[in-house]
Parts: C-alpha cells; sequence; structure tokens
C-alpha cells in the first residue's frame, strides 16, 4: 500500500526528518534560483541533439528539491516530462540519489510509479549551495 503525503508534515514524519525540524518555509527568492538553475541546465542540455551537456541528476535532484521544498512529493512521471527522459533512465538516477542518501523514494497510488523526497542531508547540502547566493541577491 502506498503512503499517503498530505502536506509538509506528512513528508517530515516520511522522510524521517528529527522531530525538532521543521521544513523551512521557502523565500520566492531562493525557490527563483532553484528554478533558474533549473532553466540554465535545461537551456545548456538544448545546446546539442547529439550530446547531453549536463548530467541529467542535478536538474532532477533540484526538482525534486523545489516540489520538496513546496510540500508535495515529486512524482516520476512528472519529473521524466519535466527532464524528456524516460522512466528506466530516471529510476536509475533516483537508484543513485537515493544511494547517496539525498532523496527518499517509496511507491505511488499508480502502478509503476514512484514518488520522491529530499532527505534531511540534501536540504543541508542545497541550503549549503544556495543560502550564499540568495543572501547576497
Amino acid at each position: 500500500m502506498a503512503r499517503k503525503i498530505h502536506g509538509p508534515a506528512d513528508l517530515a514524519v516520511f522522510c524521517e526528518l528529527p522531530s525538532a525540524f521543521t521544513l523551512p518555509v521557502p523565500s520566492p527568492r531562493l525557490l527563483g534560483r532553484m528554478r533558474d538553475e533549473l532553466r540554465t541546465c535545461a537551456l545548456r542540455a538544448g545546446l546539442t541533439k547529439a550530446y547531453k551537456l549536463t548530467n541529467d541528476a542535478w536538474p532532477i535532484l533540484l526538482g525534486i528539491a523545489i516540489d520538496t521544498l513546496q510540500g508535495r512529493s515529486s512524482s516520476s512521471s512528472a519529473l521524466c516530462a519535466k527532464q524528456a527522459i524516460s522512466h528506466d533512465l530516471l529510476l536509475r538516477y533516483l537508484v543513485v540519489l537515493q544511494s547517496e542518501g539525498l532523496v527518499h523514494t517509496w511507491p505511488s497510488d499508480r502502478e509503476g510509479e514512484l514518488k520522491c523526497a529530499l532527505s534531511a542531508e540534501a536540504f543541508d547540502k542545497l541550503g549549503a549551495l544556495f543560502l550564499p547566493q540568495a543572501a547576497n541577491d
């Protein structure tokens, strides 16, 4: 049976975040920076049809981060559509991201689909990357 995620509190419980940890209220500036980075990745990837110029794992992770910060889980079908990659390829990247401790995945209600969210470790790593930049804006 698939676990139901109805909002930030359920997501925090599922991701096994410490009880004192609450999902941060994402600033529009932080979300904007992440979305800008995602658009930049898409632009770089679209420069040539013969060769992807970026690693797909980075925009996948950013897409999951944006969804998680907004209190919702990401679905594998939506991630595939956003990144224009096959479900099989996405699953390979999700396995790597999960093995690195960056995302949590679980079965969706839809057969063959996964839901995923950012881990607490990924919050720390992405925060260290993006927050200093956002503070300078």
